[in-house]
């Protein structure tokens, strides 16, 4: 009975099943913001999600898509003797209200 909000790089997208059957209990965040966008969240897609109970008011939904972040390398350390990306996925960014009844 208390608002819930569910992030997550879920690795699916909109016309998987499995997003189907989320969509059963939850709200899409960037479907339901007043303000929104149609950026993807990585570099293949949309396939990171912030899920809202029905009680969860979005306002706003974005995605901090600048190319610095994925071009950020992580230099303390390397994978098989080269540098690596901080993340593949961009930052999705809701801001969201908790309806009081």
């Amino acid at each position: 009975s208390l608002p819930a909000v569910v992030t997550g790089d879920f690795n699916i997208n909109s016309t998987w099943k499995e997003y189907g059957c989320m969509q059963k209990t939850w709200l899409d965040a960037r479907k339901v913001a007043e303000q929104t966008t149609e950026d993807w969240t990585d570099i293949s897609g949309v396939i990171d999600y912030c899920m809202l109970s029905s009680d969860v008011i979005a306002s706003e939904f974005s995605v901090l898509n600048s190319p610095y972040i994925l071009k950020q390398h992580y230099e303390g350390g390397d994978l098989r003797g080269q540098s690596y990306y901080l993340s593949d996925h961009y930052p999705v960014c809701v801001t969201f209200n908790l309806n009081s009844k």
